[in-house]
């Protein structure tokens, strides 16, 4: 899903190719927050002068840091490159801590972060076609997103992904990648569902795919609880997976935010208090009650 798509009249402007990766960084750095959700961390760091991270971010959703890397061609793997700087920072936990607190502002402790989900993310002009198939194993926890600069300074960033395979068998994994294999979790859309719950499946299969027809720079991220659709880096819906059916949660909303002639839409409780803003979630047990839902969306969408 591109957070900026080249269309109309833009589809029409020259590319200016990035000479360096240098170029890259500082464009992302600048724009993190509305392309990932991301807050800016560090650039060049490199714990006990170890391999260098072109980009340390933080992700405030899911409290856990994200390793940004920019290639501007060349063969290279993915798969050894992503564990060693995720094992880099599994090993040296304290010194991102206090990177963080010193660059971040925030003063936090390592049990305060959410290791589980640390992420790599690889950031090229293109792929090719063994790095790209590569983060298609389950519980590869990379990201490959391709990024063009045209004139005018329109910026286009797709993410490249694949069908979903079968994990990376072990075997083929150096001590270094299983070690960080054991303690870092990757969720797709599909690991969140059981493999008998069809009836939530279905309706997911007919409400996710209009969910993301009513905007074009929607992008999808599955975390641990939920399945996110956003924008501009916020989560504008969410969707919560359970075997009789499924969950649409609008944050920043409340109940009284939405013409809902049924009365349908409830407030999570405890929202603010847990969560730091009002979340309005309705129930989608029925695919009848996909219209409605969808109705909702649309409103909860008029914020962005």
């Amino acid at each position: 899903m591109s957070l900026f798509t080249l269309t109309g009249s833009f589809s029409r402007l020259k590319e200016a190719p990035f000479k360096q990766e240098k170029e890259m960084q500082q464009l992302v750095e600048s724009q993190l927050p509305e392309l990932f959700g991301l807050q800016f961390v560090a650039s060049e760091f490199a714990p006990h002068n170890h391999l260098r991270i072109d980009t340390l971010a933080y992700d405030p959703e899911q409290k856990s840091f994200v390793i940004i890397e920019y290639k501007n061609g060349g063969s290279w793997s993915v798969v050894d490159q992503g564990f060693s700087y995720l094992s880099l920072l599994l090993n040296n936990k304290a010194d991102f801590v206090l990177k963080f607190q010193k660059c971040g502002g925030k003063n936090c402790d390592i049990a305060d972060i959410n290791w589980e989900a640390s992420q790599v993310i690889f950031i090229a002009p293109s792929f090719n076609v063994y790095q790209t198939e590569a983060v298609g194993f389950q519980n590869m926890p990379f990201q490959l997103w391709e990024i063009r600069r045209h004139e005018k300074g329109i910026l286009a960033l797709n993410r490249l992904q694949t069908a979903a395979k079968a994990a990376l068998p072990q075997m083929s994994l150096t001590k270094e990648a299983q070690q960080v294999q054991k303690e870092v979790k990757s969720y797709s859309v599909d690991s969140h569902f059981k493999p008998k719950w069809t009836q939530s499946r279905e309706l997911f299969d007919e409400l996710f795919p209009e969910l993301l027809k009513l905007h074009p720079d929607f992008a999808v991220k599955p975390v641990k609880y939920y399945i996110g659709i956003k924008l501009n880096g916020d989560n504008v819906f969410s969707l919560h997976v359970y075997k009789g059916g499924i969950t649409l949660n609008f944050p920043r909303s409340q109940p009284r935010d939405f013409k809902d002639p049924q009365k349908r839409v409830k407030e999570v409780k405890n929202s603010m208090k847990y969560y730091g803003q009002h979340i309005s979630w309705l129930w989608v047990k029925e695919q009848e009650d996909i219209p409605y839902a969808l109705m909702l969306a649309k409103q909860a969408l008029k914020k962005y």
